[in-house]
């Protein structure tokens, strides 16, 4: 269990990091960049929707642009 909770805290830090990057990024070249985290969305895995409880980063640019953040 402790290998596995290594892994998830090592793999959600590696997503809001990149995040928290893109953000700053943005932040020089935009006005109005907000960085907000939302929980509640869906994911589709294996054809199926799945609920996700967690928080999600999610950017807003000039409130006309929103990307939620996909970690690849």
């Amino acid at each position: 269990m402790n290998e596995q909770i290594k892994c998830c805290h090592s793999l959600l830090n590696n997503v809001y990091d990149d995040c928290e990057n893109f953000y700053n990024r943005m932040k020089q070249q935009y006005k109005n960049v907000k960085m907000n985290f939302y929980k509640g969305h869906y994911i589709k895995i294996n054809n199926k929707y799945k609920y996700q409880k967690y928080y999600m980063p999610v950017i807003s640019i000039n409130t006309l642009l929103n990307a939620i953040f996909k970690h690849t």
